[in-house]
């Protein structure tokens, strides 16, 4: 009976990693899309006994088809040594500082 209740949670548990994996792919941002942001401000003047907001300027981003990029050293004669890096998309890249 033990056994049969480890391999139920060895399931529920593959099945909750695999529905997270798939979460993560499904969240991203389709092609075209237009993102709007607008900030808000908000403080207490003293003097006027009130509370005063302030709206910035909308910002819209839209979002573009990336097919395939590189990241590509230049070569510019140096002794110091080229780093290329490939990723997925959403993932950090880094670069070590020479």
């Amino acid at each position: 009976m033990a056994l049969l209740n480890l391999m139920f949670k060895v399931k529920v548990f593959i099945i909750f990693i695999l529905l997270c994996m798939s979460s993560y792919a499904f969240s991203m941002t389709s092609a075209g899309t237009k993102i709007l942001n607008q900030a808000e401000m908000r403080y207490f003047n003293t003097e006027l006994g009130e509370t005063l907001i302030i709206l910035s300027n909308y910002a819209s981003v839209r979002v573009a088809v990336v097919y395939d990029y590189a990241l590509t050293p230049e070569d510019d004669n140096t002794t110091e040594p080229e780093s290329t890096r490939f990723a997925a998309a959403g993932s950090i890249v880094t670069f070590p500082k020479y």
